[in-house]
């Protein structure tokens, strides 16, 4: 249990480190890319179905198999948590924000496109 328990840590240092790194060398605040490292560990669903396969096919063994299972589902549970301690205000919308953006597709939607000077 141990072992398996250092091995997921490593892991989401590696990814949370690189994922991390390049958004900083791109240009990216350092809370930008900490919450981008944060969510490159969120793949949950997509290793889970991946995971599957490698198992059906004999490519993975059953206690390979669990342990990267265990990966993912706890990389996936921390993803919330972890993000919103990096960045405390990613998947927040107000309310402001989402008529506007409800206004503006209502009116492009209908062929119309506001002019500089509409207000409304």
């Amino acid at each position: 249990m141990a072992r398996t328990r250092l091995k997921i840590e490593a892991l989401q240092v590696g990814k949370f480190v690189g994922a991390a790194s390049a958004a900083r060398l791109t240009g990216a605040t350092q809370r930008e890319a900490a919450a981008l490292g944060v969510l490159l560990n969120a793949r949950g669903l997509t290793e889970l179905v991946i995971l599957n396969v490698g198992l059906a096919l004999g490519v993975l063994d059953s206690r390979l198999f669990t342990a990267m299972v265990v990966m993912a589902v706890v990389t996936t549970i921390m993803t919330g948590p972890l993000l919103h301690r990096f960045h405390p205000t990613a998947g927040t919308l107000s309310v402001h924000s989402v008529e506007a953006t409800r206004t503006s597709t209502a009116k492009t939607d209908r062929g119309l496109v506001p002019s500089q000077d509409d207000t409304t």
